[in-house]
């Protein structure tokens, strides 16, 4: 129901003020109970002004669940003009024009972007032939192929003709725009059969299914909606998702969204069998890969970057708890309190690899000290920008140069300063 708002303003949430609604309710409840009605009603006047100006900021085109359908202006494509590696579609929207360009990475996929794009840019990129089938036009590269018809029933059909993985038309590819013309948001869809896995879109907490559900992706630290059970929050946002078909004949593809603005996405709960990506801000920017998913998981890595390989053991199950917790059940020392469930865990055989330890036993040499030779590593947070977090390093990395410290800087070397980066 939230989308993945959070009203604590300590979370990074984009708004002025805490909105928690259960110091509203409790209010308006003790004015009722008092039979204060008048007061109440002004109480609760008072927050939904407050909170309006912050939905229609959230959603793109200011309506809660972005359901203004004459907010959004079609893509009415024009013209296709091939340009050495890349296809220029041109078009118009609300009468101005504008151009979107298909591009095929190396390796495979093909990416849509509009005349902003995003920050990842393929280091390569593969060579086209063109086929003419009819008034079709059908662009193939080695690893992906794209049909364009123009016409007031023009399509872009990503995948083989027979088996597409993902079609746009004038229904699924919209804008809205700014009073001076310029795109404020992008609005893209494609059919989505109901009985498809979708996963992706970076570390979430509810569920590993999304279809038939709404999510929204904003960057908070939301300790609060995972600790205290708020569902739809995103921990760490990625843009990316995969469907995989669970019907013969049907190709998986994945989708990376290039772009760090807010974005929300209806998987089939408005509309059971068909997607809808809102996409705040003035750019569009779609990789498409109509590949398996390791193989589209390849082709993410090689455009964002490739992480370091964690030992085996980070794929193990883990276990933890906050530091809060950890404290009220051993106060003064928290670190026993990690030991023993450790232990526990050990004695009834559940496997563990690593605990989670947050809070002030995390770097307690007492917790160190008692995992070692148990097999069970100890996890936490620290934090690498200047300030604490210089301070926190040197003490768990005693001995290390400060240059060598695994602190956040900027280009030219200095440190960078912030109360919190984890």
């Amino acid at each position: 129901m939230l989308e993945g708002f959070n009203f604590n303003i300590r979370s990074g949430a984009p708004i002025p003020q805490n909105l928690f609604p259960y110091a509203i309710r409790r209010a308006v409840n003790q004015a009722l109970t008092k039979g204060q009605t008048e007061a109440a009603c002004d109480t609760l006047d008072g927050y939904l002004a407050k909170l309006n100006p912050v939905s229609r900021n959230w959603f793109a085109d200011e309506s809660a669940g972005n359901i203004r359908a004459d907010a959004w202006q079609k893509f009415a494509l024009q013209s296709v003009d091939q340009q050495k590696s890349e296809v220029v579609l041109t078009g118009l929207v609300n009468q101005q024009p504008y151009r979107l360009r298909l591009s095929f990475p190396t390796g495979g996929g093909v990416r849509l972007s509009g005349e902003r794009s995003g920050f990842f840019v393929p280091q390569q990129q593969e060579t086209l032939r063109e086929e003419r089938v009819g008034t079709e036009r059908r662009f193939v590269s080695a690893g992906a192929v794209v049909s364009v018809k123009t016409g007031a029933g023009w399509q872009i059909t990503i995948g083989p003709a027979n088996r597409p993985a993902v079609v746009l038309d004038a229904q699924t590819l919209r804008f809205r725009l700014t009073g001076d013309g310029q795109v404020r948001a992008a609005r893209f869809g494609h059919a989505l059969d109901p009985t498809a896995v979708v996963q992706g879109f970076g570390e979430r907490f509810d569920r590993s299914n999304l279809n038939g559900h709404t999510l929204t992706l904003w960057g908070m630290d939301d300790f609060q909606g995972l600790t205290t059970g708020l569902r739809n929050q995103t921990y760490k946002p990625i843009p990316l998702y995969h469907v995989i078909p669970t019907r013969p004949n049907q190709v998986p593809f994945s989708v990376f969204v290039n772009s760090s603005y807010r974005l929300r996405a209806d998987l089939g709960q408005s509309e059971p069998g068909r997607a809808s990506l809102d996409v705040h801000g003035p750019m569009l920017d779609l990789f498409i890969w109509p590949l398996s998913l390791p193989r589209a998981l390849e082709q993410y890595t090689n455009l964002t970057g490739k992480p370091i390989v964690p030992p085996r053991w980070a794929f193990e199950p883990w276990m933890g708890r906050n530091g809060k917790d950890w404290t009220r059940e051993s106060p003064g020392k928290p670190a026993n309190a990690v030991l023993a469930a450790v232990r526990r865990m050990i004695d009834l055989k559940i496997p563990v690899s690593a605990v989670y330890a947050e809070g002030q036993d995390s770097d307690d040499t007492t917790l160190h000290n008692g995992l070692r030779g148990t097999g069970v590593r100890p996890l936490s947070w620290a934090n690498s920008s200047a300030g604490m977090g210089l301070v926190q390093q040197r003490r768990m990395l005693p001995g290390v140069p400060d240059s060598l410290l695994p602190l956040v800087r900027h280009a030219d070397g200095r440190l960078f300063k912030s109360k919190h980066i984890e």
